[in-house]
Parts: structure tokens; sequence; C-alpha cells
């Protein structure tokens, strides 16, 4: 998922969820890929492995925290304020190996904080 992006200059955020269970989450200054801080990555049990498995993902802005889920479940947090605004996107990888990805029932929503 990327998210909070500036197509022109390639500036995002950027979650990806691997199927071995891996996940990263970054922040890039550029399509260079030379500019990049990983915010948070691991592994999670709460990514269901293997192939052909579903994942819900999410991510939750709020201002500078920016927190990522995945199957309901919070894996990770960071606070980076670099960007504010932006455009949200999905992207499938293949690391170069035959992949297969489906979104469905994607959903953007703004909340509001009282």
């Amino acid at each position: 998922m990327i998210f909070r992006a500036d197509s022109n200059s390639g500036k995002l955020y950027f979650f990806e969820v691997c199927q071995d269970g891996r996940y990263l989450f970054s922040r890039y200054l550029d399509y260079t890929g030379n500019n990049v801080k990983d915010l948070a990555g691991g592994t999670s049990a709460a990514i269901t492995t293997g192939l052909n498995q579903a994942n819900v993902i999410a991510v939750v802005v709020q201002g500078s925290t920016l927190s990522i889920y995945v199957n309901k479940q919070k894996i990770a947090s960071a606070s980076d304020s670099t960007f504010n605004h932006g455009q949200i996107g999905l992207l499938a990888d293949s690391n170069n190996q035959p992949t297969e990805v489906a979104f469905t029932d994607v959903k953007v929503w703004t909340l509001k904080i009282h």
C-alpha cells in the first residue's frame, strides 16, 4: 500500500506484506530508491502466510502517527511528519517471481476526531 504519495516526485510512504510473514514500512523521498528510510519491519504472526492466502491490511494515520495493521491486529507504529497529505495506491511486487495478487473491498475513510 502506498499513501501520502506525490506521483510527480516519488515521495511516499510504502507498506508491504509478504507471503512469508515479513512486512516492511518505509518512507521514500524519490523514485530512485536511494533515499529510503525504513520505519518498521520484521515478521508478524498476524500475517497469514503461504500462497493463495488473504490478508486484510490497513493504515491509520493521525497527524505524524502512522500505524499499520494486518488482519485487524496492529503490527507496528511509527512517528514521521515528512509528508502530511497525498495520494493512495496499491502495488504488487513480484520480486522477480511469478506473482498473482487480488485487491478487493478497498476503502478510504476520513475520521473525525472530537
